[in-house]
């Protein structure tokens, strides 16, 4: 898996940093998988002929992904100044992933329907009153089958519309299926914003990095997501 930063024309400017957790939990399954980046790679993985999308959950805690016939996603998560990398930017910080159903059946498109982003926000605030701090929605994912990972003008559109509502969203983009001169298999994956300017919606890259998850979240903050009956039992049948 390669993470890109650099743009489409070879840009390597970037605007700020998003950090996938490791050590997230997918509730579906019951299984441990290693990090947030392995669960929505795992949600792209699903179909080779369609785009699949979801949303990222920005806060510091186990993760979730829900993952439906129709592969589709947000990112939950909280949002930081940054202290080092780009100073002064700021930082996303993602632990967790919804994964939801497709509004749009056209093979190339994704589009997340409004009433599964208010769902979003309301399972996001659940979660910040059982954990007692800040999780929110911060972005969404989908994925390039066979195609660059770099974003479309219907990617920054949809970016820039979420942008809109809140500054701080980002979205993540796997390119999957890529295939190598000797038959070898590569995933790439990007982290982007949208500025728009009087020409055009430009794409404007942000840093990743994968980081254990004792770097965004307690041990106690953890465990009370972990107890908690009201995610569907999934965390407590890990617990231990």
């Amino acid at each position: 898996m390669h993470l890109g930063s650099s743009g489409r024309n070879g840009n390597t400017d970037v605007d700020g940093q998003v950090l996938l957790s490791e050590h997230v939990y997918h509730a579906t399954e019951l299984e441990h998988l290693e990090s947030a980046l392995e669960v929505c790679l795992a949600h792209a993985l699903i179909t080779e002929r369609e785009e699949v999308m979801g949303t990222l959950d920005q806060a510091n805690g186990p993760g979730m992904a829900h993952w439906t016939e129709i592969p589709a996603g947000l990112l939950l998560g909280d949002v930081h100044q940054s202290q080092a990398c780009v100073p002064g930017a700021r930082v996303v910080r993602i632990w967790s992933s919804i994964s939801l159903r497709r509004s749009d059946k056209r093979p190339d498109r994704v589009e997340i329907a409004p009433e599964q982003l208010v769902e979003a926000v309301e399972y996001a605030e659940k979660l910040s009153q059982v954990m007692k701090r800040t999780c929110r929605v911060v972005g969404w994912y989908h994925s390039h089958p066979h195609i660059t990972c770099f974003p479309s003008h219907v990617d920054l559109r949809t970016q820039l519309q979420y942008q809109s509502m809140d500054l701080d969203f980002v979205g993540l983009i796997f390119g999957v299926f890529n295939y190598g001169n000797f038959g070898s298999t590569h995933h790439d994956l990007i982290a982007f914003r949208a500025l728009e300017t009087p020409k055009e919606i430009q794409q404007r890259n942000l840093q990743v990095e994968v980081v254990p998850l004792c770097e965004l979240l307690s041990e106690d903050e953890e465990t009370a997501a972990v107890q908690c009956p009201d995610f569907g039992g999934a965390y407590g049948g890990l617990a231990g």
